[in-house]
């Protein structure tokens, strides 16, 4: 209610009762006009700034939501690199004790057949240490991947066929086929790990030596 509602409450009286008003009633209309207005404007404001308060608090609630989803996000992919720099880091482990095992290998077949003795290499007609590389290959195959694991297998499959072969053309090729694979785990090594990159400071090197 203002002071324009008043006034015209105040003539309707006037022209319905036909009464004569006072000083002091004309008083009390206005004194009631200048209150409506007052507090018409009050809860108008108020209800603003409570509208504004909530609309913050909404907002305030919103930027607390994203920043937690922002941070477990950050915290996940954390984990995860470092999940998978651990994967990394075993997988190389697991393909240089393999290739190790495969090399030991193949240099006592080549003792065996230059007349050496191997004691425990060979017993029953199973190369012992081999059956084990096919062993370990079959349980990490998960770990190693396709590349790596059939690099491993041809290679050991290799071994194998060396140490049965007896005629001197077919060993000749898998020789052939055996120092190729050498050669290609190699390249598949670098490829993979990047070693090639890895480089050293002589200097440095050779002060802390």
């Amino acid at each position: 209610m203002n002071s324009e509602t008043v006034r015209k409450m105040l003539q309707e009286v006037i022209q319905q009762q036909q009464v004569t008003l006072t000083w002091w009633t004309y008083l009390i209309f206005a004194v009631i006009a200048v209150l409506s207005t007052y507090v018409g404007a009050y809860l108008k404001k108020k209800g603003e700034t409570f509208a504004t308060k909530e609309d913050f608090n909404v907002l305030l609630a919103q930027v607390k939501k994203t920043n937690r989803a922002t941070e477990q996000i950050k915290t996940a992919i954390a984990r995860r690199s470092d999940f998978e720099k651990q994967i990394l880091l075993d997988q190389y482990k697991m393909v240089v004790d393999l290739e190790t095992d495969i090399m030991t290998i193949s240099t006592n077949l080549n003792r065996l057949r230059s007349g050496a003795q191997v004691p425990e290499f060979i017993v029953g007609g199973d190369i012992v240490p081999l059956t084990r590389v096919f062993e370990q290959l079959a349980i990490n195959r998960w770990l190693l991947r396709d590349q790596f694991y059939s690099l491993l297998l041809r290679q050991a499959q290799l071994l194998l066929a060396i140490a049965n072969e007896r005629e001197p053309g077919s060993l000749r090729n898998l020789m052939g086929e055996w120092e190729r694979s050498v050669t290609n785990f190699s390249e598949v090594m670098d490829r993979v790990f990047k070693i090639s990159r890895i480089t050293w400071n002589a200097d440095v090197w050779e002060t802390e030596v």
